[in-house]
């Protein structure tokens, strides 16, 4: 709260323009919880069992195999190579609403087994409280997420009054295909991940941990079009160079 009074009072050292507060937050662990799982990846394993009865295949071929038989837990440990294949085959081939309509479909009929509750009914109220804060002192908040942002984008508008295009993550390469739909599909040739140059020397827990890497700073200045800023918040060194690099000069990083 001091960073915030110091850099909304006018006249002071520290002021900064409404037109340059950017605060950015994680989501999973940060707005909404993952652990013992992310929730993306329950999503992805529930649609792959649907996919899997009408393309059988899958039950025949890897990883999915691997992961069809051994359950959600096995998911987790597959690296980020695998992890990827589960998601291109989860959320490709089909245009960007069919995408979010599946989302929003099972975003409102699946509840988290320990609390029986909607995914979206977890989110961290202190954290809504602090998005509210920050909104009313002329903060522009983003999320910046290694997990998938067309996943985020369903319901972050509702849940955090962030909107779509303030939503920056991991995403398919689209591919525009002009039919009779109209409509752009979902590629599926490439994964654009947050992911690591080197993933698997991270151990098999690095998706769980969260596809961020290098390129987040990139994305980041992208969307926001922002350049060397501070950073308050954890600081494991992948948040403090994709936010520091990025970001201007009452950018904070919310991650406790």
């Amino acid at each position: 709260m001091d960073f915030v009074r110091r850099v909304t009072t006018d006249a002071t050292p520290d002021f900064v323009p409404a037109t340059d507060r950017i605060a950015v937050f994680d989501n999973d662990g940060t707005l909404w919880p993952e652990q013992p799982i992310c929730i993306q990846f329950v999503f992805a394993f529930e649609r792959l069992k649907s996919l899997a009865h009408v393309h059988s295949e899958l039950r025949t071929s890897e990883p999915f195999r691997t992961v069809l038989e051994g359950g959600l837990n096995i998911l987790v440990t597959l690296g980020a190579k695998g992890i990827i294949e589960i998601i291109k085959a989860t959320q490709s081939g089909m245009s960007t609403e069919q995408f979010s309509n599946i989302v929003a479909e099972w975003l409102a009929t699946a509840k988290d087994p320990r609390f029986g509750r909607f995914y979206t009914d977890l989110v961290y109220q202190p954290m809504l409280e602090l998005l509210d804060y920050l909104r009313a002192n002329e903060f522009k908040s983003f999320i910046v997420s290694g997990t998938g942002a067309d996943f985020i984008r369903v319901f972050a508008d509702e849940t955090y009054r962030i909107p779509p295009e303030q939503v920056v993550g991991s995403t398919t390469v689209v591919e525009f295909r002009l039919g009779e739909s109209e409509n752009p599909r979902v590629g599926v040739h490439e994964e654009r991940n947050r992911d690591d140059p080197d993933p698997e020397e991270r151990g098999p827990q690095a998706e769980q941990e969260g596809l961020h890497g290098e390129e987040h700073e990139h994305d980041v200045e992208h969307h926001v079009g922002r350049e060397e800023g501070r950073q308050e918040g954890r600081d494991d060194g992948r948040d403090h160079r994709r936010v520091q690099e990025s970001l201007g000069q009452a950018a904070v990083e919310m991650d406790p």
